[in-house]
């Protein structure tokens, strides 16, 4: 992704927050994925031996 050189010395700022801001949603979607896989096979199983839920 090239960066916008139109909007002056922002543009470098703005491009920053936007990379670090995608950066951390997209880790947040990956944990958030984990997290529905696991609680997913811990209500076909019916227990949960990390958390000690039982479904």
């Amino acid at each position: 992704m090239q960066e916008n050189y139109l909007h002056g010395k922002t543009s470098s700022t703005i491009n920053a927050m936007l990379a670090a801001t995608a950066w951390n949603l997209m880790k947040m979607m990956r944990k958030l994925k984990a997290l529905c896989a696991d609680f997913s096979s811990t209500a076909r199983s019916g227990s949960c031996e990390s958390c000690s839920l039982y479904v």
